[in-house]
């Protein structure tokens, strides 16, 4: 998705609000979404908007940030970081603690390796969220880095292996020639590439543990089935039960990530949609792979399933064509551009959100 420029000038839309004396900010919350981070940056560089309205942006301009880092993109970085963390600081220091600034305000600086800063940004945000997985992660993250002095030997530190169990579930006959058990063998080789840090680190190591073809899954007459063709708008919450309750090795090996090969299915695309998915689980993660994905054939798709397998949310990057270089977890669902080519590794804050949930699976698979 291509986002597109508004048209009438930003300064021309804010000056309308003033002369008319409205609030600004439903009608910003309408316009495309990177336009949005400008019109909030604008109003509070404007003097001509009251102090109360100008602070009333932040938590706004935060939830929108907390999906934004400079990293994300090779390109230049199209807003003022510098501002956001002066605007975010200064709420934290009214006593504001709106879990968006504090999310965006940490995040913004462990991605600009200010570990002093951010170690104590990332125990403030603990303190007022302390059930958030994300304050937890990136708490343990700086207390570590500030003490042993290097990130990539904490990542060295704390990754684990992990087990891979692939499984065919769509009876389409195009995947079975596809999705053998030798693709799926590379498909663990493609992860081992492609999971890294942007500095090429590995927050993760993959080995295969088994394959499970279409014809043996059949004969099982597993309830997943029921999903590798299913004629429906997928549903996390209907996948996450019936993996849950498999208790058959043939379909899910508990003690390895499982990977499902299935033909996804859209209202709008029938099957010829590709999107794949992937779900931590309450680390107990699966992805779901669609056949036309294997062989990293699209947007680098198993990197960015086992970065949501591993607890990762979206991210945008502002104005991103097909061809942009993007994070790997970037998508056109965050409404700032395309995916892109997602072929940029994941940033410090990414990367200790993996290897916190990474400790925590390897634990649970262990029991």
């Amino acid at each position: 998705m291509q986002v597109k420029e508004l048209v009438v000038p930003l300064m021309l839309f804010f000056f309308a609000c003033t002369v008319e004396a409205q609030q600004p900010n439903g009608q910003i919350e309408s316009l495309p979404r990177s336009n949005r981070v400008r019109a909030y940056e604008s109003i509070l560089a404007d003097r001509r908007f009251p102090p109360d309205q100008r602070l009333s942006v932040v938590p706004l301009l935060a939830s929108h940030a907390r999906s934004l880092s400079p990293l994300y993109s090779k390109g230049r970085f199209p807003f003022a970081v510098a501002g956001w963390l002066a605007n975010f600081n200064a709420m934290y220091d009214q006593g504001v603690r709106d879990e968006n600034i504090l999310a965006a305000r940490t995040q913004l600086l462990i991605d600009s390796v200010q570990l002093d800063e951010a170690k104590k940004a990332a125990q403030a945000y603990l303190e007022a969220y302390p059930d958030s997985h994300e304050a937890r992660a990136w708490s343990e993250w700086t207390t570590r880095v500030t003490a042993r002095g290097e990130i990539n030997k904490e990542i060295e530190s704390q990754r684990k292996a992990f087990k891979l169990h692939f499984c065919v579930l769509t009876a389409n006959p195009k995947t079975h020639s596809l999705a053998t058990r030798e693709q799926c063998e590379r498909e663990v080789e493609i992860l081992n590439a492609t999971f890294r840090t942007l500095d090429g680190f590995q927050p993760a190591v993959f080995s295969f543990s088994g394959y499970t073809d279409y014809l043996k899954a059949k004969g099982t007459a597993s309830t997943l089935l029921t999903i590798g063709d299913r004629q429906e708008e997928y549903d996390t919450e209907v996948f996450a039960q019936a993996f849950n309750d498999v208790i058959d090795p043939v379909m899910r090996d508990k003690r390895a990530i499982n990977i499902y090969i299935v033909d996804s299915y859209s209202p709008k695309e029938g099957f010829a949609d590709i999107t794949s998915h992937g779900k931590r689980n309450s680390n107990r993660p699966f992805v779901l792979l669609d056949w036309e994905r294997l062989n990293n054939n699209v947007q680098n798709a198993q990197a960015h399933e086992m970065g949501h397998a591993f607890g990762l949310g979206h991210v945008g990057v502002p104005f991103a064509t097909l061809r942009t270089s993007t994070n790997i977890m970037t998508s056109a669902a965050e409404e700032f551009g395309s995916g892109g080519l997602r072929d940029l590794g994941f940033t410090p804050s990414q990367t200790a959100v993996i290897l916190y949930h990474g400790r925590r699976t390897f634990e649970r698979m262990e029991k």
